[in-house]
């Protein structure tokens, strides 16, 4: 295994979440009593649509179970690029509405 990246340090030390890192991206989630948060996923450009963000999302659903989890909670900000994709993409991952307001949307997943 490959020392972690300073972003990675960050996320662990500054936000008390975790992170899967791979040569072509990330995720940062966070484990709750109740749920995993998938705060970020990040796959590079050339990567994309070849459903390696599926990929990250399962490796985080993985640890959730192992952890006694039966949900994962995620959130799509409206203000930034791509959020109407990431939005449909969720939905079609199975992810439904939460809640919503101006500034973020919340979905949630049984695992």
């Amino acid at each position: 295994m490959k020392n972690p990246s300073l972003y990675a340090q960050y996320v662990v030390e500054r936000e008390r979440s975790e992170i899967i890192e791979k040569d072509w991206g990330f995720a940062v989630y966070k484990m709750h009593k109740d749920h995993v948060y998938l705060q970020d996923i990040f796959v590079v450009e050339h990567e994309r649509k070849n459903g390696r963000g599926v990929e990250l999302m399962n490796e985080v659903i993985v640890f959730a179970k192992e952890r006694g989890l039966k949900t994962m909670v995620g959130s799509v900000a409206p203000s930034t690029p791509f959020a109407d994709a990431m939005f449909k993409i969720m939905q079609g991952l199975g992810f439904k509405l939460l809640s919503a307001s101006e500034d973020m949307i919340y979905l949630i997943k049984e695992i």
